[in-house]
């Protein structure tokens, strides 16, 4: 998966390590949720490939570098909708 190139939320690009030639910098949101945590959030595009076999039911690996994993989350529902203005088949899920 390729960072989306742009997003009409993003607010700080985190530039790319110069150790890590095969990064790239990263559009980012940075801000708190509502109940004051702070969080990053990064938009990620599949390419068709992997859209392909997202749509065949494979799964999505996350890859973290170092040594411990933050708490993440992965979503496919734009994660600044709040839960009034998000889809029906996706408030099930929301507050579970």
């Amino acid at each position: 998966m390729e960072p989306a190139q742009e997003f009409n939320e993003s607010n700080l690009i985190m530039n790319a390590p110069a150790s890590m030639p095969e990064c790239k910098d990263l559009l980012v949101w940075k801000g708190n949720q509502q109940d004051g945590t702070p969080v990053i959030i990064s938009k990620w595009t599949p390419n068709e490939k992997e859209l392909d076999a997202l749509n065949n039911g494979e799964s999505i690996y996350l890859y973290i570098v170092g040594q411990t994993m933050p708490p993440v989350s992965l979503c496919a529902v734009n994660p600044f909708y709040y839960l009034d203005n998000t889809p029906e088949i996706y408030k099930e899920n929301k507050t579970n």
